[in-house]
């Protein structure tokens, strides 16, 4: 019979194992030729050291990456200063475009 500790260990190396292999869909994904993604930052940001950006009511960011700690990486695009920052002090920007319909003609 195999031991609590015996369980645990193979439970935690095939987690690890999975882990290795595979990413969070949640991640960012970019596809080739597209425009990038963007928000806006809605509340200011006072860096509190060198790693992180300053952020003014209105700011447009390019996402560089998530650090899935609360923090964001990004490009202010008024500044352009890369850097951190708190991610809930910015929102997603969504673009819309037209889809021109098929007339049943158009086939």
């Amino acid at each position: 019979m195999y031991s609590a500790s015996h369980v645990f260990s193979s439970i935690t190396r095939l987690l690890s194992s999975l882990c290795r292999r595979y990413r969070s869909l949640d991640d960012l994904w970019y596809f080739g030729g597209g425009s990038g993604r963007h928000q806006v930052a809605v509340h200011a940001h006072s860096p509190s050291n060198e790693n992180e950006v300053a952020l003014e009511a209105g700011d447009t960011l390019g996402i560089l990456g998530n650090h899935w700690d609360g923090y964001s990486k990004g490009i202010n695009e008024r500044t352009r200063q890369k850097g951190l920052y708190p991610a809930y002090k910015a929102r997603d920007v969504f673009v819309g475009v037209d889809i021109p319909l098929l007339d049943a003609e158009d086939g």
